[in-house]
């Protein structure tokens, strides 16, 4: 955890100070697709843990490992996550996306870039072409509502942005009086 978050109530969820935290941890399991990079093949990682939602990102953070204390253990025993944490600002969000498919389970996808002011390590860069696809099933039927959040506090977050987009005013300073004539 940075030194500039804090631990927020019992869920534990890490948090920058100032930020809102808007959703409880929801039970996830996560799959992250990585399109084949110059730094690596394609590949996918899956993990499961806790989502949250803030004013400014999205919070994944797995379960811990076997062995160790696991509040999903009945669902995945014997597993370790592969993905530990994974941040989305809302900055680096291309596109969402809900499925409703027919045989499988509801999910969200959502296509990212990662975070250039905070690179995660393992999260390579996929070039301007493509993109990072985060796919994301709820436990609980939540799914659809987390999409709609997710969508809603996007468009905030971008509201947000542009209202504090202005342009530096100029404030001219006092001018030196002219210097006095010697005749």
């Amino acid at each position: 955890m940075a030194a500039n978050t804090i631990a927020w109530g019992e869920t534990r969820a890490p948090i920058h100070v100032g930020e809102k935290l808007l959703t409880p941890g929801y039970a996830t399991d996560l799959k992250l697709t990585i399109p084949a990079t110059i730094e690596g093949p394609k590949r996918t990682e899956t993990s499961w843990g806790r989502i949250w939602l803030t004013d400014q990102r999205i919070i994944f953070i797995a379960h811990k490992a076997p062995g160790e204390e696991d509040l999903n253990a009945g669902h995945h025993v014997g597993r370790a996550p592969e993905l530990h944490s994974l941040i989305i600002p809302y900055d680096t969000i291309k596109e969402t996306s809900f499925h409703l498919p027919i045989f499988s389970t509801n999910h969200q996808l959502i296509q990212f870039l990662p975070d250039p002011t905070h690179p995660t390590p393992g999260l390579p860069n996929p070039g301007s072409n493509s993109a990072l696809v985060c796919k994301l099933l709820l436990a609980d039927g939540l799914g659809h509502s987390m999409y709609k959040r997710i969508e809603k506090e996007r468009e905030a977050w971008l509201k947000r942005l542009r209202e504090g987009e202005t342009l530096p005013a100029y404030t001219p300073h006092e001018a030196p009086p002219p210097p006095l004539a010697n005749d």
